[in-house]
């Protein structure tokens, strides 16, 4: 890892790319088609190696224990692992949320530095996007998350989040789409999540969310912990 020149121990990422942990939890508890889910971001990282090692610690981090779940894997043998390749943690918990810890892949940014551990400690603004394959599975539960872009500034994130589904040079505008809603042009109540900037639904029926976060500072436990207390209440 190459330093940057600056004085204060931080160092640039050597390959040009940043590491990105997400959470994903599918929350079969509320609704058995996986339609309903979040993802969080948990860390970015200029060293794929320590991505790798905070990843597998990510909900250990965020308070759970291996104990919480009725099932608790960590990737350590790529051979033998039978869930998504990204997939670095998978949990299940006793209401039935599902846990997926991955990891994500983007370009650096300019000016990004992080200590000598490859621990990105600048704040940082990414854009989401979610695409919900309804042709494939009419009830939503197909769908995939990945980070479209990391950005030092809330505005610029936001920008970028507005255009992301477009390809103007392509022919892909907003007449590409059945409908194309933009939180800024909306009148009324927002009918999608805060995060969600940017709703669209193709003219195939599928359906595309842009969201803008940031990284995830504190996680409360959901589901994981009902065993514990069911335990504790009797």
């Amino acid at each position: 890892m190459a330093s940057n020149g600056a004085s204060n121990g931080t160092y640039a990422a050597s390959d040009g790319l940043l590491y990105h942990i997400k959470c994903e939890i599918i929350d079969y508890a509320e609704d058995a088609s996986g339609l309903t889910r979040t993802t969080t971001i948990h860390g970015t990282y200029t060293s794929l190696p320590v991505a790798k090692a905070a990843a597998r610690t990510c909900l250990k981090t965020a308070g759970y224990l291996p104990s919480d779940f009725d099932v608790y894997e960590e990737k350590t043998d790529p051979e033998t692992w039978k869930y998504m390749e990204d997939v670095v943690v998978y949990a299940k918990a006793p209401a039935g949320q599902e846990f997926r810890v991955r990891l994500d892949v983007t370009p650096t940014v300019a000016g990004l530095t992080a200590d000598e551990q490859g621990v990105v400690e600048t704040p940082l603004y990414y854009v989401l996007q979610t695409n919900i394959d309804y042709d494939s599975d009419r009830t939503g539960g197909k769908q995939t998350t990945n980070i479209e872009g990391v950005y030092l500034e809330r505005e610029e994130a936001n920008q970028a989040a507005y255009k992301v589904l477009l390809n103007e040079p392509e022919g892909v505008t907003r007449e590409s789409f059945a409908e194309f809603d933009r939180m800024d042009e909306h009148e009324g109540d927002w009918p999608y999540l805060d995060d969600v900037l940017v709703h669209a639904v193709g003219k195939n029926g599928d359906n595309f969310n842009v969201e803008v976060k940031t990284q995830e500072k504190s996680h409360h436990k959901r589901g994981a912990t009902q065993r514990s207390q069911a335990e504790a209440s009797k």
